[in-house]
């Protein structure tokens, strides 16, 4: 099941309050550790972004982009018909 806490969170939480920030973000820290997948969406990566992929290499998940999703699944869709993958 895709999840965006950033996008989730400040629904209920304010996140110019300090206290408030740093619950998210150790949400945010456990959430993760419970993915198989990190996809990184967007061009710019932020301090925060950048903590969570690190994160995410130490316990071995793979990270992504929405980019490299689409390579991949353009490469499914042009596949040979015995399901092998060219690339």
């Amino acid at each position: 099941m895709p999840v965006c806490p950033n996008l989730h969170f400040p629904q209920f939480l304010n996140m110019k309050t300090p206290q408030e920030r740093k619950a998210a973000l150790e949400m945010a820290q456990n959430l993760l550790r419970r993915c198989r997948v990190v996809v990184v969406c967007g061009k710019a990566l932020t301090d925060t972004m950048m903590c969570e992929i690190m994160l995410a290499q130490r316990l071995h998940i793979t990270s992504t982009t929405l980019d490299g999703i689409m390579v991949i699944h353009n490469r499914k869709e042009n596949a040979p018909a015995t399901g092998e993958v060219s690339g």
